[in-house]
C-alpha cells in the first residue's frame, strides 16, 4: 500500500526528529512524540520550542532533507512551505517539529 509504502522510506531514512512544544499545554510534544513513534518515525527527542505561542506548528530542517520524512511530517501536520525553515547541519538532529496550538489537544482531539 502507498501507507506502507511511506513508512518503510521513512523508516529506511532512520532521520532524527526532535519534538518542540509551541504551546503553552503541558506534555503535548511527548503525546506527539509517542504518535508518531506509533507511526514509523524515529523521534530522539522532545522539548520547548523557543516560545509558547505558535498558533501553527513548523517544521525546521537541518542540514541534507531527508525528503520522505520531511514530505511524511509536512502532510502529518498540515504545514505549508512558508513554515519551513533550514539550518546548518546539526549533530543531534536531522529534523524538528515545532507543534503549534493547531495540533493542540483542545484544537484536535484525535
Amino acid at each position: 500500500s502507498p501507507e506502507e509504502e511511506a513508512r518503510q522510506n521513512i523508516q529506511a531514512e532512520s532521520a532524527r526528529v526532535i519534538v518542540l512544544n509551541g504551546t503553552v499545554e503541558k506534555g503535548l510534544a511527548s503525546r506527539v512524540q509517542a504518535r508518531l513513534i506509533n507511526e514509523g518515525f524515529n523521534v530522539t527527542g522532545v522539548g520547548n520550542a523557543d516560545r509558547a505561542d505558535y498558533g501553527l506548528s513548523e517544521l525546521i530542517i537541518y542540514g541534507d532533507p531527508k525528503q520522505a520524512t520531511i514530505d511524511a511530517l509536512l502532510t502529518r501536520f498540515g504545514i505549508s512551505e512558508d513554515r519551513v525553515r533550514t539550518q546548518p547541519d546539526a549533530d543531534d538532529k536531522d529534523l524538528a517539529i515545532i507543534v503549534g496550538g493547531d495540533q493542540s489537544e483542545t484544537a484536535a482531539a484525535n
